[in-house]
């Protein structure tokens, strides 16, 4: 009888130390996973910062191009005053990729509505196009790598 206590009492000893010794096995893994994901979120917050000072740096790029811009209409504008008129047709169609409808109206009722364009105006159409389309690809490259940071996590 004092045996089987015996190797009873050495059962429940050694299943009592395999347990407590699992239970410290997991709160270790719980811990290096909670680290790890500390890590993570603070290698993404570092990543989404420089992202935002990359993108105001962009932003006051974008402003300066836009300053620039319109002092060399100013100057445009003073050098040549004499117009330069451009066909309905041209304006239509720059209108037509500013707008980006579903469906274009036929030209032929556009042609009796619309009047001729300057250069002025035309140059201003295709500027103001232009500095469009590259605020809309640094806000899809913006969004592209903030995907990119956040996806990793």
């Amino acid at each position: 009888m004092k045996i089987a206590l015996l190797i009873c009492s050495l059962c429940l000893s050694f299943a009592a130390g395999f347990l407590f010794a699992r239970e410290r096995a997991m709160q270790a893994q719980k811990k290096e996973v909670a680290v790890k994901i500390v890590r993570q979120q603070q290698s993404a917050e570092v990543a989404l910062h420089a992202l935002r000072k990359q993108q105001t740096a962009q932003q006051q790029r974008q402003v300066l191009q836009l300053e620039q811009l319109e002092q060399q209409f100013r100057d445009y504008r003073e050098q040549l005053p004499q117009r330069i008129i451009l066909p309905v047709a041209w304006r239509m169609q720059h209108d037509r990729a500013t707008h980006l409808p579903a469906s274009s109206p036929t030209a032929a009722p556009a042609l009796n509505q619309a009047g001729a364009t300057n250069d002025l105006a035309a140059l201003s159409t295709v500027s103001l196009n232009y500095a469009s389309c590259l605020s809309w690809r640094e806000a899809l490259e913006g969004w592209q790598q903030w995907y990119a940071i956040v996806s990793t996590q």
